[in-house]
């Protein structure tokens, strides 16, 4: 369905000739502007249902903590839609554009990323809100590492080649301690679960004044270990930027 479809799902029709393109050239997201505000219509539920990210954004705002959250304005948010693919559907949602400004990585915004972090893990301890759930880390397969690996001793041997035989060594040992070492201990264990976004970085917050961050891409939240959560938080921070 095209977007202007989805927005007369929702009981929209969008001021003048709005030319809707996404915010993001791999993900539809559109910025609208309806009743002299502006808004977000994207797809949502890449993990859990659209209903349980709904409900978990929905009392992440109520505790005061910074996301976003279904906007109740426009009646039933999130909504389905068919995909026009196998008779599935999609799941769209609508939330409030959030103004501020990005990430520039000065001292305050980094602490105050953290301290968002920490506060979603604590506030899903007890509820898990029926997200998905993932009780081990996500296990990433030895192909998928050689693959990897692969890419990486490209770069360095057009870039620095008289490097290339130390970075293979290296990057080998590294893969073969995570495959025969790291991963089945992992695995094993049971490490505490909470309700995540699976997905935190610095392109998925916007800074208010005081340098409160707002988390405005909760959609691929799920139930995962914390740890893991911190793990992918530390990995993905800076890459998309």
């Amino acid at each position: 369905m095209e977007h202007s479809d989805i927005l007369r799902g929702f009981g929209l029709l969008i001021e003048g000739k709005q030319s809707l393109e996404s915010l993001y050239a791999y993900a539809p997201v559109y910025r609208f502007r309806y009743l002299d505000r502006n808004w977000v219509l994207k797809r949502t539920a890449v993990r859990s249902e659209a209903k349980a990210i709904a409900a978990w954004t929905s009392y992440l705002v109520s505790q005061g903590i910074g996301s976003v959250a279904p906007t109740q304005d426009f009646g039933k948010n999130p909504r389905s839609f068919p995909s026009g693919k196998n008779n599935t559907e999609e799941n769209w949602v609508i939330y409030p554009f959030i103004e501020g400004i990005p990430y520039t990585g000065n001292t305050n915004q980094i602490y105050s990323a953290g301290k968002l972090l920490g506060q979603i893990h604590a506030a899903g301890m007890k509820a898990d809100f029926n997200l998905k759930v993932s009780k081990t880390v996500v296990a990433i397969e030895k192909k998928e590492i050689d693959q990897d690996i692969s890419i990486i001793l490209q770069e360095i041997e057009k870039y620095a080649p008289e490097k290339l035989t130390n970075a293979q060594n290296i990057l080998n040992s590294y893969s073969q301690s995570y495959l025969e070492d790291v991963l089945p201990k992992l695995l094993k264990i049971n490490l505490p679960l909470t309700n995540c976004s699976w997905d935190y970085k610095a392109n998925n917050l916007i800074y208010q004044n005081d340098n409160s961050p707002i988390l405005i891409d909760p959609d691929h939240g799920g139930r995962i270990p914390r740890m893991c959560d911190l793990a992918t938080a530390l990995l993905l921070f800076h890459c998309d930027l």
